[in-house]
């Protein structure tokens, strides 16, 4: 079940982050490299975070001690600038424009992703539990 969920997050990301990036860019072929950055960051994003979790739980560093949020705040600034990166060196467009690309559509997803984390119990979990049956 958890990799299902982790699935619909990753799907849920790419839809958004792809929108922004068709929205702002007007070319399809943008929409696919927006797709190709998400599979390689998002995951990375959640293992952090379940890394985390998995640290604090054990008690074993002190840094994770900090409030999650920050810590999360922190992955979402580094996914951002990896796929500004990503973005600039595969289209050849101004860092600025693919930074601020990256920038939206990673507050989408993330504002998406945190709606959808505070329904999960309620009615991410029960899709995941459909499609299982």
């Amino acid at each position: 079940a958890a990799t299902l969920i982790f699935a619909f997050y990753l799907l849920v990301t790419c839809l958004v982050e792809g929108a922004v990036a068709g929205l702002v860019f007007r070319k399809f072929r943008f929409v696919k490299y927006s797709i190709a950055c998400n599979v390689i960051t998002n995951p990375l994003l959640n293992l952090w975070l379940y890394l985390i979790a998995f640290v604090r739980e054990f008690g074993l560093l002190e840094l994770f001690e900090t409030d999650w949020h920050v810590l999360f705040l922190c992955g979402e600034v580094l996914v951002v600038l990896v796929e500004a990166w990503i973005y600039h060196y595969i289209l050849q467009r101004k860092m600025a424009l693919c930074f601020l690309v990256s920038f939206l559509a990673n507050l989408c997803s993330a504002a998406v992703g945190l709606v959808f984390m505070w329904f999960e119990e309620q009615w991410v979990s029960s899709l995941v539990e459909f499609v299982l049956a």
